[in-house]
């Protein structure tokens, strides 16, 4: 993809939820949920999935911002066409670089940091306030199936999302 999408917005306002139906198209086997701290480990297994998300991009812990955004370029941008895989307990082996990435963050100037000429993450801010969104209009796909995932993945085209 060359780039991150960065989710942004107050608590509550459904960051999560838009990525349902993507999930569900590529397969959940497909999508791993990790956090700033994981991306930053050794044991990097969640590389090999389709779609990454980096939730609480702020969340850092004893991590500085800085050294997290000169670390996530290898998985964000390509090249590298193909990345070492190191899972514990197992041999490292390479995979194809495919991955998505999504970071999610509910701060807009102290989250991740983005230098002004930045060309590796897409921004979108959602300036909504957690009671303008109606959750009961909220639909999941259906997710049983191969079917499922094939309607999944017509989801986001059939509603203004």
């Amino acid at each position: 993809m060359n780039h991150a999408l960065v989710f942004g917005g107050q608590q509550g306002i459904g960051k999560d939820t838009l990525l349902e139906p993507v999930k569900a198209a590529v397969g959940e086997w497909n999508t791993h949920e990790i956090s700033p701290g994981q991306m930053m480990g050794r044991f990097n297994g969640w590389a090999k999935a389709v779609i990454v998300r980096v939730s609480e991009a702020r969340d850092l812990g004893d991590l500085d911002r800085f050294a997290f955004y000169d670390h996530s370029k290898a998985y964000i941008a390509a090249p590298p066409d193909v990345i070492r895989v190191d899972e514990k307990h197992l041999r490292e082996h390479y995979v194809m670089n495919v991955m998505g990435v999504v970071i999610t963050t509910n701060h807009k100037t102290d989250g991740i940091y983005l230098p002004a000429d930045d060309r590796r993450h897409y921004v979108a801010w959602s300036r909504k306030l957690p009671r303008q969104v109606d959750s009961s209009r909220v639909e999941f796909p259906p997710r049983a199936d191969a079917r499922g995932s094939a309607l999944a993945a017509g989801f986001p085209a059939r509603r203004a999302v």
